[in-house]
């Protein structure tokens, strides 16, 4: 009877110190690194030789470094358009991030001398909406990104590290 009584206890102290722990909020601000492996798809538009347009999509998967915080565990949804011309591109494009419980992030990436693969891109980006738990965020990322070599033909595979900062008002 002593044994159950203690298990009770012990029990009821366990529950009562992580309820804190298990309804805690979001941080409203902060920064983290984090890195987004994903497979692309991708149309050429070819004007010409030295100029050309890249319509592609990405789909894939973002984790923290560290394991926590806003974007860690987030599938990604990536469009955009690079136009190339003499080898030197431009980039635009929008990515979603969607968290294990559907709400939503939007960024808007863009990337200035954007070089075709094998070669290492530098991007910066801006959040421009959420929804639920992130509404009214703002932030910016600044991300390096390359590609590994495709175990398909016609799908490539990349990966972009980066570094976000937030805020939730």
């Amino acid at each position: 009877m002593k044994r159950i009584i203690l298990i009770s206890i012990l029990t009821l102290v366990l529950s009562v110190a992580f309820v804190p722990i298990s309804n805690a909020e979001m941080a409203k601000e902060g920064t983290g690194t984090g890195t987004n492996i994903y497979t692309v798809t991708a149309t050429y538009l070819r004007l010409d030789k030295e100029r050309y347009a890249v319509t592609y999509e990405g789909l894939g998967v973002n984790v923290a470094d560290n394991g926590q915080g806003p974007f860690h565990n987030m599938s990604t949804h990536n469009v955009g358009v690079i136009y190339f011309d003499k080898g030197v591109g431009s980039l635009l494009g929008y990515m979603t991030m969607t968290a294990p419980d559907g709400d939503k992030i939007l960024y808007e990436l863009r990337e200035d001398k954007t070089l075709p693969p094998p070669n290492l891109n530098k991007g910066t980006g801006k959040i421009i909406g959420g929804t639920g738990k992130f509404m009214g965020i703002e932030g910016t990322v600044e991300y390096q990104r390359y590609y590994t070599r495709p175990s398909k033909e016609g799908v490539a595979q990349g990966v972009a590290r980066s570094k976000a900062t937030w805020k939730i008002p």
